[in-house]
């Protein structure tokens, strides 16, 4: 089967055609994924096997003896934290995974059959989808202003609740099906991973401080997104304080980061009895921010 277009339409991701195999599904996921524009230069970026190594070093380093309660952070499509599912399993690891992104719950708003638009919880558009013709929120000249004038419509069919909808007081949306829009919630992660055994799926920010979640997890991974090529060092700081507050004590943090070449950098911390992190394994290069986990 062949999947010439550069952009994919939502409903060749989650609504493929009966007879798409496997093999075309994962490739479909990995491109549509890839287009998913988070903010600014963050996109759903993903690929199989990105971890693999990583996986491997960080099984010396997890607590013995006890079923591990894990948090996969900005897991992106999730296929990655499916992977590391399966190789704890195989390794005999008892686990339950918690995996959590910010941008992982979605809504469909379908206008016939012909037009689609996919957006988030709080109303930032991912795509629009015209007669198959899919519109990803892109930073190309003639779709980008394309893509301009429809959100701008689709603000005044929501403001003007033609397209009826709540907004709660923390600013998420809620839509309602009627006569001329179809609502369909979805979930922006694999297939492969949205009916896995031993799993939650969140929407999470870890900018921001959650207390249902504190001394929680015996480990968390975060993988490609505590990158000073995204974020300031006060950011990354306000980060991994919150993610030290989600780990119990002697809790492992993992933090990687994956370069161009495909090589991964991480360190692995354990969060000591004074709730300081001290480093405790690497791999390659180690993380770039390695001071500031530390300090």
């Amino acid at each position: 089967m062949s999947d010439s277009p550069k952009f994919l339409t939502i409903g060749s991701v989650f609504f493929p055609e009966p007879d798409c195999d496997a093999d075309t599904l994962e490739k479909r996921e990995n491109r549509f994924f890839n287009q998913i524009n988070i903010s600014g230069t963050l996109y759903k970026t993903t690929y199989y096997h990105r971890l693999d190594d990583l996986n491997l070093v960080v099984d010396n380093c997890l607590p013995k003896n006890h079923k591990l309660n894990i948090m996969d952070v900005a897991v992106s499509s999730g296929i990655t934290t499916w992977e590391w599912m399966q190789h704890l399993k195989s390794s005999g690891i008892e686990f339950h995974m918690t995996a959590g992104d910010i941008a992982m719950d979605a809504t469909m708003i379908s206008i016939s059959r012909s037009i689609k638009v996919l957006i988030g919880r709080y109303g930032k558009v991912f795509q629009f989808d015209l007669f198959g013709w899919p519109l990803p929120n892109s930073p190309m000249r003639l779709r980008g202003k394309i893509f301009k004038i429809l959100n701008i419509l689709l603000n005044m069919l929501i403001r003007t609740n033609l397209i009826k909808n709540q907004r709660h007081r923390d600013g998420e949306l809620k839509f309602v099906s009627n006569a001329l829009f179809k609502i369909t919630p979805l979930k922006l992660i694999s297939n492969k991973i949205s009916d896995a055994e031993n799993l939650d799926i969140i929407e999470d920010n870890i900018q921001n401080d959650n207390p249902e979640h504190h001394s929680k997890y015996d480990v968390i991974r975060a993988a490609n997104i505590l990158n000073k090529q995204f974020f300031t060092d006060e950011v990354l700081i306000k980060m991994i304080t919150n993610l030290r507050k989600k780990l119990k004590p002697g809790g492992i943090l993992v933090i990687c980061r994956t370069l161009a070449d495909k090589k991964n950098h991480a360190t692995i911390f354990k969060l000591t009895d004074e709730h300081n992190f001290q480093a405790i394994e690497t791999l390659g290069q180690g993380s770039e921010i390695t001071s500031l986990v530390v300090s």
